[in-house]
C-alpha cells in the first residue's frame, strides 16, 4: 500500500472527524443566551399573537394619552358579556362574544383577517378597510389600544386581554 494513499485516507477521516465532533457540539449547544434576559423584550412579533385570548378589561378617556382623563371602566368581573379572541397562523382571527340579555344567553362569532407590524395589528373583515390598533404584550397580558375622535373630542380607549391558549 502506497504511504500517500495512507496518508490521504487518514487525513479525510480527521477532517470528516472534526467536522461531525463540531457539529455536534453545536447542534447541543443552548442558544438561550442569545434571547433577552428580559421578559417583556421580544413579545411584540406577530408569532406571539397567536393563541386564545379571553377579554377582561377595557377603559376609555379624553385627550390623546393613554391612561389619563378616564371616562368609563369595566371588568370581567363586573361585566354581563365575555369577548375571546383567537389568533390562528395563516392571519385568521376568530371572535366569539357571549351576552346575558333578559336572562338568555346570546353567543356571536365572527371571522376575520389579521396581521400586525410595527406594534400595529390591522383587521380585515370581509374585505372592508382595515381596522387598526396598537398592541403590546406583556406577560400574557395583551393591550389593544387607539386614539379616536368623537364629536370632535380626541378620546382613547384601551382594552386588555389574558392569554388562555398557546397556538
Amino acid at each position: 500500500m502506497d504511504n500517500n494513499y495512507l496518508f490521504r485516507v487518514l487525513k479525510n477521516r480527521f477532517y470528516f472527524l472534526l467536522t461531525f465532533s463540531l457539529l455536534l457540539i453545536f447542534a447541543s449547544c443552548n442558544f438561550d443566551f442569545l434571547k433577552s434576559s428580559n421578559p417583556e423584550e421580544n413579545n411584540n412579533s406577530a408569532s406571539s399573537l397567536l393563541g386564545i385570548w379571553d377579554w377582561f378589561e377595557s377603559r376609555e378617556g379624553e385627550g390623546t394619552v393613554i391612561g389619563q382623563n378616564e371616562t368609563w371602566a369595566i371588568s370581567a368581573d363586573t361585566a354581563d358579556y365575555s369577548i375571546t379572541m383567537e389568533f390562528v397562523s395563516g392571519g385568521i382571527i376568530y371572535l366569539f362574544a357571549e351576552a346575558i340579555i333578559f336572562g338568555q344567553t346570546i353567543t356571536v362569532s365572527d371571522t376575520a383577517t389579521w396581521r400586525a407590524d410595527n406594534s400595529k395589528i390591522y383587521f380585515d373583515e370581509k374585505g372592508t378597510d382595515p381596522y387598526v390598533l396598537n398592541y403590546s404584550i406583556s406577560k400574557n397580558i395583551l393591550e389593544l389600544s387607539e386614539i379616536y375622535s368623537e364629536s370632535g373630542q380626541s378620546m382613547w380607549r384601551l382594552d386588555k386581554y389574558q392569554k388562555r391558549v398557546e397556538l
